[in-house]
């Protein structure tokens, strides 16, 4: 679950707060629903406004989070032509699922092992046979039918230890990796086929699997000891010697993105050994994430560590005619609508901003495909000086969760408890064909209770953030991670900006439904 501390909201207090910003009698509640009337020139019309767009870079202090829970991502895009490159890597700690720790069934009489030093081991314990790195596979995005090659580390990072449970940002790297432990090149057409290991006693599909070959990094598991200092004996112990693993891309090997869960069964640590039984035989144990805090130990470390390049590719230098939008760790656009200051008191029955993407290559557009949604908040002017900060536009998010960005309302959080009503709100995908047959992104957003408010209270007329977002914190209010809709790094859209040239019709634009006061 996404961490969120936001005070109770008190749903009695609805109607109070909305007529309480209204200094008119209009029921702003009910604004901005499908029941449109329809445009006649009479009673209700129609206005377009323009919008002026500035493109943004990444985003300042860019707070994109990843949790222990979330799907994280692992890989490489290297050829797209318009937004550059994307190296993905992946962190975390596999752990026992219990202490004192031990191979084998704890009845089991001992032996020497006859390695000077080695601790002794049950005696029916015959040797490791392979230890194996397994990844629950999600999904892709991009080019899936290329290959890619990963490695994997051990990482040195007595931060990255002593931090159980913490959540990084998306530009978290350790600071020391150790030699290759193992690698795979791996076929993401083939996950979904069944695997058969443990001499086909066993069986998987839609999981990663990468050997890990290196000996001193075996011996050090397997002869690991429950002894006063041995790594087995308890957890701290454990993560002092082993901080966990490092899973990343090859150098431009592969051309796709794979997400990852941690929390599945499918990801684990597998260490295959031979046990005499009436005949010697291999079996496995597995070493896991630690989700939560245990009897045994500390949740597990995570984090995921995701590096764009786009110096020398269009999205860096885009000019005037564009909005590139890149999904978290991203871009973002500035919107503002100057005619809205001096809009006179109308009934607002629907006030959208509409987007359309500006098509590229037909291929790479299919491989690299536009995100399902686009976020919109507002400039927060009274955040004071320093790096700009944001805030949640008023109302229109969901207008069946009480919010208020201001914090003036006793009991109301400064965002929606349920998050956005993206049915309400928009903001959703939609590909439609154009006049030459080309797919075409579109994104509404329905900012009606917001506009209503901005031409009857005279409230400031704030600028717009735009962008396709994965999660994000309002750090004037708290630090609470809130969550949205799309993937992590998985999505790019070219739009055509407010000044857009070549068809003044595609522009992004604010559409106006509205009916004159008595």
């Amino acid at each position: 679950m996404f961490k969120r501390h936001l005070p109770t909201a008190l749903a009695g207090l609805l109607f109070a707060f909305f007529f309480a910003l209204s200094c008119t009698k209009l029921d702003t509640t009910k604004l901005g629903n499908d029941l449109i009337p329809e445009v006649d020139n009479i009673n209700t019309f129609a206005e377009t406004l323009r919008v002026e767009t500035v493109q943004g870079s990444f985003l300042p202090n860019d707070t994109t989070k990843v949790l222990y829970s979330d799907a994280h991502v692992l890989g490489h895009l290297e050829n797209d032509a318009m937004f550059g490159k994307t190296d993905a890597a992946i962190y975390f700690q596999l752990k026992p699922l219990y202490y004192p720790f031990y191979f084998g069934n704890a009845g089991d009489t001992t032996r020497n092992t006859g390695i000077p030093g080695a601790p002794t081991l049950p005696s029916n314990i015959v040797g490791v046979d392979s230890v194996y790195l397994c990844l629950a596979y999600v999904s892709a995005y991009g080019d899936s039918s290329l290959p890619i090659q990963l490695e994997v580390r051990e990482i040195i990072d007595d931060t990255f230890r002593l931090s159980p449970g913490k959540t990084s940002n998306v530009t978290y790297q350790p600071r020391a990796v150790g030699p290759v432990l193992g690698s795979a090149t791996v076929d993401i057409t083939s996950l979904k086929n069944q695997v058969k290991f443990a001499h086909d006693k066993d069986s998987s599909t839609n999981q990663i699997r990468i050997k890990l070959t290196d000996p001193d990094f075996i011996t050090m598991l397997y002869n690991g000891d429950t002894t006063a200092s041995g790594i087995y004996r308890n957890d701290s112990l454990f993560r002092n010697r082993f901080n966990g693993l490092v899973v990343q891309p090859v150098g431009n090997s592969g051309n796709a993105l794979m997400y990852i869960s941690l929390t599945d069964a499918n990801t684990r640590l597998e260490i295959h050994y031979r046990k005499r039984r009436a005949v010697v035989d291999t079996v496995y144990t597995s070493f896991s994430l630690y989700a939560t805090s245990t009897a045994y130990g500390a949740p597990s470390s995570t984090a995921n560590s995701v590096k764009r390049t786009i110096a020398g590719y269009p999205a860096a230098t885009p000019g005037s005619e564009f909005l590139y939008m890149l999904s978290n760790p991203g871009t973002f656009a500035n919107f503002s609508v100057p005619a809205l200051s001096t809009w006179p008191n109308r009934i607002i029955h629907k006030a959208t901003l509409l987007m359309e993407s500006v098509p590229d290559n037909p291929i790479t557009d299919s491989i690299y495909g536009p995100p399902n949604y686009l976020y919109l908040d507002l400039k927060d002017t009274a955040s004071g000086t320093g790096a700009d900060k944001w805030k949640p536009i008023y109302y229109d998010l969901n207008p069946a969760s009480p919010y208020d960005p201001d914090r003036k309302t006793a009991g109301y959080p400064y965002y929606p408890l349920s998050n956005t009503d993206v049915s309400s709100f928009g903001g959703i995908l939609r590909i439609v064909k154009n006049s030459a047959g080309q797919s075409v992104a579109h994104y509404n957003i329905n900012v009606t209770r917001y506009v209503q408010q901005v031409i009857t209270k005279q409230t400031p007329n704030y600028s717009m953030r735009v962008w396709p977002a994965y999660n994000f914190v309002y750090p004037q209010y708290a630090q609470d991670v809130l969550p949205y809709y799309n993937l992590l790094a998985g999505g790019r859209v070219r739009l055509a900006s407010g000044s857009y040239t070549a068809d003044t019709t595609k522009r992004v634009r604010l559409a106006i439904i509205y009916s004159k006061l008595p």
